[in-house]
Order: C-alpha cells, then structure tokens, then sequence
C-alpha cells in the first residue's frame, strides 16, 4: 500500500530545478552537488491530506497513540479530525475532512510518513524555492501584493482549515505554499538563520516551519518568515508535504 500511496503523490507532483543554495537536510552528505549537478525535485503540489495520511497509518498498521506517546499523529485532542477507531482497527477522517491538510503530526511522524513513501521532509531553502517559485526576493508565493482573503486562508478569516487547493496556485503550481497550514521542514530552527549548520545548532528542540496558517497572522504568509516549533509536538496548525530526488 505505501507503494501504491507514493505513486499516487508522486501522480500530481511538481518538478522543480534544485535550488542553487541549499543546505542539505540530514542525513545527506554535507559535500552533495548543489544547483545545476542536483538532480531536480519532485514535490508534492498539496499538503498531505487527511485521506492520504490515513491511508498511510492504516496501511502501515499503527496502533492507536491515544495512551502513549504520539509518533505519528497526536491522538489526545479530540479536535482534531484524523482518530483511531478502536472497533474497526484503523484510522478514519471526520467525514468532510478527508481533504483538508492533515494535522497534529509531530515532526518525526511527519520524517516517517515521508520516509515511507520514499521521500522525504523539504529544507528550508528548499521549501523558500517552492513557495518563491524559485525568484528570489519575492516576498508571497503570488507576488508583492498584500495578503487578502482571496489569496489565502489566514488570520482565522475562515476558521479552520480548508480543502488543500482551494486558493490560487503559484507560478509553479504549487498551493497552500502561504495560509492554511505551516510546513514542517528538515532543518532545526536557530533565530539565524546562517547558524543552521554551526554547532550552535546541536541541542535545539524545535524545527523550522515555513508558510502560516489558518489561525497565524499574515506576518507569516511571507515566503521568507519562519518560526520554530518542538518537533515533538504535534499542532492543529501545521501539516507537511513530501519531496522526492529526481
């Protein structure tokens, strides 16, 4: 099932040049080629739905984390529409959700999901270049224009979530790359962002998440804002989308 889950995130996928700066997410080798000697991304179009993570837990067999620690996806807010069902044995969306961003995925479920399906989390630059639609300086995924509610869901204008894909694209195709909800991405959040790969780095416990979301301010629909989160926990706020090499 995970095989036939990649083909079918891979089936819409965006194909994008590797960016021509990146650090390279671990565990890649420091030393990899970067821009034009990269092989090309393949990135999901969407944030990972409902559906598509549901499916992935039931194919993968993972229990019920309401009692435990959540790896995969954080059991204990009722709110949340992804829930175990303990009489049929599986993982079951909250019916009119299956195409909403999924939510309340740690950081490491969110590494795991990606891993299982072949790919894996974007970087920070990696992510900026999707949302940019790889022109640098490019303040929002549409442009210079400021934020409206037209353009993305934001400031709580809607509520909650939407459906992934239901703004405007970017120039590349991608959606949801401002609004709905923020992305998990590989790198560990330093306030600077040049000491990503310094040993000042090591010890911290929060990821770099990219894009704002339905309940932020628009302040973080800028495809340059960032924020740090513990990668531990899983928020009704953030959700992700996977890349594969090539």
């Amino acid at each position: 099932m995970p095989a036939e889950l990649r083909r079918a995130l891979r089936a819409t996928a965006v194909t994008v040049p590797a960016p021509a700066s990146v650090l390279v997410p671990s565990p890649g080798p420091a030393t990899a080629p970067e821009g034009p000697d990269r092989p090309p991304l393949l990135v999901m179009r969407t944030l990972m739905t409902n559906h598509h993570y549901a499916t992935l837990l039931n194919a993968l067999e993972v229990p019920d984390e309401g009692d435990g620690i959540s790896l995969y996806i954080n059991a204990k807010n009722p709110a949340f529409p992804l829930r175990y069902d303990p009489a049929a044995g599986r993982y079951r969306v909250r019916p009119g959700r299956e195409d909403h961003p999924v939510i309340g995925v740690p950081w490491l479920g969110a590494r795991l999901a990606a891993e299982a399906v072949g790919g894996r989390l974007l970087s920070e630059d990696e992510w900026e270049h999707c949302a940019t639609a790889g022109i640098v300086g490019r303040t929002y995924p549409w442009g210079e224009t400021e934020p409206v509610e037209t353009a993305a869901n934001f400031g709580e204008n809607v509520g909650s979530t939407t459906p992934v894909g239901a703004y405007p694209a970017n120039d590349l195709g991608f959606t949801d790359m401002a609004g709905n909800a923020e992305e998990w991405t590989s790198d560990w959040f330093t306030p600077h962002r040049r000491d990503r790969d310094t040993p000042s780095a090591a010890g911290t416990y929060e990821k770099v998440v990219k894009g704002g979301a339905w309940n932020k301010s628009a302040a973080l629909l800028a495809c340059s804002a960032r924020r740090g989160r513990w990668y531990i926990a899983g928020s009704a706020s953030i959700s992700f989308r996977v890349v594969w090499e090539g």
